[in-house]
């Protein structure tokens, strides 16, 4: 399976078989990811030694994220399943890090996956981590500071806050801890991808979006700050 990610400030590609890791890449990518994303994907598909033939499935983030970013990963995707006469899973990134944080501890337990949208909100979902894989509770929602304080309130205890949004003041004492920073990676999604096909649940490569683009141009909120600076509420 090849994987890749472009939905947030991140852009990665990877190439999974069987549980592994055959090749991976990740860069920083904002509003780039048109020109960073194929010449990523030709990189870890030598890089493991495969063919496009031999890709048994393509998976891709579908959101929520930048409106560009996932436009760019599900053309990419689409296309390279076209061309291969492939499938292509979606995965949202919320998932993603789920996933992720999942990895470090398979004790089944709450996760409140937190991702910056770069305007006033954040993107919220909680999860189920298990064994087979993270669980969501509910949709994703898109939350202002105030509404969120309230959402975490009303969790069950104990919840692990997890993605790239570092919440500020006193925590809800719902809130048992946050987790190493984390953001939606393409090995991730493929092992998201993987764990859906096997349940015979694959999620359609469609894009979720919570609200209608910016059309006024990026917020000052997200100009000059890098990949991997986790933001405060």
């Amino acid at each position: 399976m090849m994987a890749l990610e472009s939905a947030t400030q991140g852009c990665s590609v990877a190439v999974w078989r069987d549980g592994t890791v055959l090749a991976h890449r990740e860069a920083i990518a904002t509003r780039a990811q048109a020109e960073i994303l194929m010449p990523m994907v030709q990189a870890v598909r030598v890089e493991a030694g495969i063919s496009f033939a031999e890709v048994e499935m393509f998976a891709v983030t579908v959101g929520p994220g930048s409106f560009t970013g996932v436009r760019v990963g599900l053309a990419t995707a689409r296309a390279l399943g076209l061309a291969a006469a492939r499938p292509v899973a979606g995965v949202t990134t919320s998932e993603a890090v789920a996933w992720a944080v999942g990895t470090k501890s398979r004790e089944e337990h709450l996760v409140v996956v937190l991702l910056d949208s770069f305007r006033s909100d954040v993107y919220v979902q909680p999860f189920r981590l298990t064994v087979q894989g993270p669980v969501p509770l509910g949709p994703v929602r898109a939350l202002v500071p105030s509404a969120l304080t309230d959402f975490l309130a009303d969790l069950p205890a104990p919840a692990v806050l997890a993605g790239n949004v570092r919440p500020v003041g006193v925590l809800p004492a719902t809130i048992a801890g946050i987790a190493e920073e984390t953001h939606p990676q393409a090995w991730a999604v493929a092992a998201v991808a993987a764990a859906r096909e096997e349940m015979g649940q694959r999620r359609t490569p469609e894009p979720l979006y919570l609200r209608p683009p910016d059309v006024t141009g990026p917020s000052s909120r997200s100009e000059g700050t890098p990949q991997g600076t986790p933001r405060c509420f």
